[in-house]
């Protein structure tokens, strides 16, 4: 089965999205991939992403920076070094951030701890609009743009404990609702195995 000569991955030969350069048929597992390989330089000599095994030696690698598996379509330079503004962000999308743990807005990852930040320091408050959170002050107050009362922003210890557990929490609820539903289809469908008397 042919690599991506992009970012690796295995392609079948039966898709569609291909490039030929110096007589050799190169298959791409999306058309992203197959527009960056066009546009590289025939005279450049691209590096190959690694995987673990070798490369086949005729596939051109990428000079791309895009990871294998993510195909988001930006500028992955941006992603390095994160902000310490916010306590949670999305790895594969630049600029994604948030003060509570969610999912991305664009890909649906789980949003990670943001390990650069840093609580404030205690004593120092900052109160915030729920719905702008552009809007920061020192001291509560109303919004200007809104009018909202402003929250505060500033966490406390026991809501830094809760919020990482939050995804353990999640799908611990989920597998055991799983669970709930998933026993009765089993009795249901062994019931024929245990002799009756």
């Amino acid at each position: 089965m042919p690599k991506d000569p992009i970012c690796g991955m295995d392609v079948a030969e039966s898709s569609p999205i291909r490039a030929e350069r110096d007589g050799q048929t190169y298959y791409f597992c999306c058309e992203h991939c197959r527009n960056t390989f066009v546009n590289q330089t025939a005279a450049a000599k691209p590096h190959f992403v690694s995987f673990g095994t070798k490369p086949p030696e005729s596939a051109p690698p990428a000079q791309d920076s895009h990871s294998p598996h993510s195909h988001c379509h930006c500028d992955h330079t941006e992603a390095t070094p994160h902000q310490a503004a916010s306590k949670y962000f999305c790895p594969m999308c630049p600029g994604i951030e948030s003060d509570t743990p969610g999912d991305c807005s664009k890909c649906g990852m789980a949003l990670e701890r943001n390990p650069a930040w840093t609580p404030p320091a205690p004593g120092k408050a900052i109160y915030t609009c729920p719905m702008h959170p552009e809007v920061q002050q020192d001291h509560p107050g109303d919004c200007p743009i809104c009018g909202m009362p402003l929250e505060s922003a500033t966490p406390t210890p026991a809501a830094d404990a809760e919020d990482d557990h939050a995804e353990l929490r999640d799908m611990t609820l989920r597998f055991w609702i799983g669970a709930l539903f998933t026993l009765p289809v089993f009795i249901l469908a062994m019931a024929h195995m245990f002799p009756l008397p």
